[in-house]
């Protein structure tokens, strides 16, 4: 049986005319303007329904119960609802893993006369609306969307997942509290985090910001990035990793994960989602030629900065993590705040690569100073005299006047005529040593290459 509408009357008395239903028109000009207040910008959007979605085991709760402790910590109290997993055992140890305020943090039961019931909305609607009144509840977590459908809810029907979400979505605009529910995505690869949600797609259509996690696995880190932006104006990324912390509970210490923020990143979960790597063999190849130029003549250097420099020839933030996985570069964090420095393993040994091409001047090896240094007869701006480069590399060597043709030098002759290679539409200069392309106009051989060979001779 349907149930009545609140607003409706009921049945008229007989011989009394029904109430024609009216239509209330209000101009556009009495309607008050109200600006988005983003709770993480061009992430959580506050006031509203926002969905977290991943695959599983990929630290959806541990990331929810971040930012649920980044709330309390913040002054606000949180409202967790969570049916999946133990309180006891898993829910409160990762608050407390990710610093969250406890006094700050509530949870609901629901009594009768039978014991302890299952909390269900629509029905417990407006005891949960009462709840965050009394309280001051600033944001409530749904742990997962669905932890609190009516019987004989379908997820799979976008009728009833509207009918369900709707009212929650007015419930978060009413009382000014910030919504995140927990989704579970599917198994097959996809872009669309609509389509890889589990059930109706309405479940992303209705939440104002879904917010999807993606493992890269090329350096274990995994990204967030915001695959429902239409308000943020630009897509948003971040990259964090979860490590592993001791809580101390009423049985002993306990291990569980807590969050570390590494920031924003120009990686797309939707590109690792889609089973795409993102780059071809030309652009990764070319991406480890420059990397390991770049930390041979710079040595250990920022990470922030290497990703700039890696920006300007036009190297993607995942391109540039693979090559740094392929070339084993070594990553070392320290001080606080805590910042990370990268170095190739030749360099962090004391071997030979490191201590050759740091005599190659203060200068890294992008933009026009470095193309000078590499050019064949061009002045040593720090000897103030002419060099030219030999078949080691080494600046400060001449190559002698008269000698017999060396393998090298056939090869090298052998490329003259066609010195170029194309990568990513682009042409740039072939290595006349490897035959790979050679980036951030370094000149026509690599500094890595020129290191080699000056090692081996």
């Amino acid at each position: 049986m349907t149930e009545p509408h609140p607003d409706d009357p009921g049945p008229a008395e007989p011989g009394t005319p029904a109430a024609p239903r009216r239509l209330v028109v209000t101009r556009g000009s009495h309607v008050k303007a109200k600006k988005l207040v983003w709770w993480e910008l061009g992430l959580i959007l506050q006031y509203a329904i926002n969905l977290l979605a991943a695959r599983e085991g990929k630290g959806k709760s541990t990331v929810a119960s971040s930012w649920a402790a980044r709330e309390t910590r913040n002054g606000g109290t949180v409202l967790w609802i969570g049916t999946e997993e133990s309180r006891e055992s898993a829910i409160v140890p990762r608050l407390i893993a990710n610093g969250a305020d406890m006094d700050r943090v509530i949870f609901v039961d629901v009594q009768t006369d039978l014991g302890t019931g299952a909390l269900v909305f629509p029905l417990d609607l407006y005891a949960i609306e009462n709840t965050i009144r009394e309280y001051g509840v600033t944001m409530l977590f749904l742990d997962p969307a669905k932890a609190v459908v009516p019987p004989g809810f379908s997820g799979n029907d976008d009728i009833a997942v509207r009918q369900y979400l709707e009212p929650i979505a007015a419930l978060a605009d009413r009382c000014k509290v910030t919504i995140i529910g927990l989704a579970h995505f599917g198994k097959r690869d996809g872009a669309d985090s609509g389509q890889l949600m589990l059930g109706s797609v309405a479940w992303s259509q209705v939440a104002r910001c879904v917010l999807s996690i993606a493992e890269d696995p090329d350096t274990g880190t995994r990204v967030l990035t915001n695959t429902k932006a239409n308000y943020a104006g630009t897509d948003r990324s971040v990259e964090f990793r979860i490590a592993s912390t001791t809580v101390d509970t009423d049985d002993g210490p306990t291990e569980i994960g807590a969050v570390e923020w590494l920031g924003d990143t120009t990686v797309d979960a939707r590109d690792l989602l889609g089973g795409d790597g993102g780059d071809d063999a030309g652009e990764r190849t070319a991406a480890e030629h420059w990397l390991q130029d770049y930390l041979t003549a710079n040595g250990e250097t920022p990470s922030k900065t290497v990703k700039i420099e890696a920006a300007k020839e036009k190297i993607s933030e995942r391109t540039l993590k693979r090559a740094k996985k392929h070339l084993g570069v070594i990553d070392r964090s320290s001080g606080f705040p805590r910042t990370s420095t990268w170095q190739l393993p030749s360099q962090a040994s004391g071997g030979p690569t490191g201590g050759v091409m740091q005599d190659r001047g203060p200068t890294g090896p992008t933009g026009h100073d470095q193309q000078e240094q590499d050019g064949p007869t061009e002045a040593n701006p720090q000897l103030g005299q002419p060099f030219t480069s030999g078949p080691t590399g080494d600046p400060t060597e001449h190559s002698p006047a008269l000698t017999a043709p060396t393998p090298l030098d056939a090869r090298k002759q052998g490329l003259r005529t066609r010195r170029t290679i194309t990568v990513k539409g682009k042409e740039v200069p072939r290595c006349y040593i490897c035959s790979k392309p050679v980036m951030a106009e370094q000149g026509d051989a690599h500094l890595s290459c020129l290191s080699k060979e000056e090692a081996a001779s």
